[in-house]
C-alpha cells in the first residue's frame, strides 16, 4: 500500500503520535471570604438550642399540671419519709427503689 492509496488514512493513527503536553493554568487566587469556614452550621445549631430552651421555658412558665401517674408518684414522695419509700407505694403505683434513684430522696 502506498500513502496515496484511498484505503489508507492520510495521517498516521493517533496511537503513533507522541502525547502532547497539556498547559495547566494556575488556580485563581482565593479571596479571604472563600478561605473562611462557613458559619451556617454554627448559627443553625445555636438557633436550634435557643428554640429548645424557649420551648422548655414556656412549658415550665405556664405551670402545666402533672399527669395523673406523675402526680401519684409525687404524692408518695411528699407524704412518706425516706425509710417508707422502700415499702410498696400507695395508690397502686410502682417506681424504682430510692437506691436506684437518689434524686427522688432529696
Amino acid at each position: 500500500m502506498t500513502p496515496t492509496d484511498a484505503t489508507s488514512p492520510a495521517t498516521p493513527s493517533n496511537r503513533l503520535h507522541p502525547i502532547r503536553s497539556v498547559d495547566v493554568l494556575p488556580a485563581p487566587a482565593a479571596s479571604p471570604a472563600v478561605l473562611r469556614p462557613s458559619r451556617r452550621p454554627a448559627v443553625a445549631l445555636l438557633a436550634a438550642v435557643a428554640l429548645g430552651v424557649f420551648v422548655r421555658f414556656t412549658a415550665f412558665a405556664i405551670e402545666r399540671p402533672l399527669w395523673i401517674d406523675k402526680a401519684m408518684i409525687a404524692l408518695n414522695l411528699t407524704d412518706r419519709s425516706i425509710s417508707q419509700l422502700f415499702e410498696p407505694l400507695d395508690r397502686n403505683q410502682t417506681a424504682p427503689s430510692p437506691s436506684f434513684s437518689p434524686v427522688s430522696c432529696a
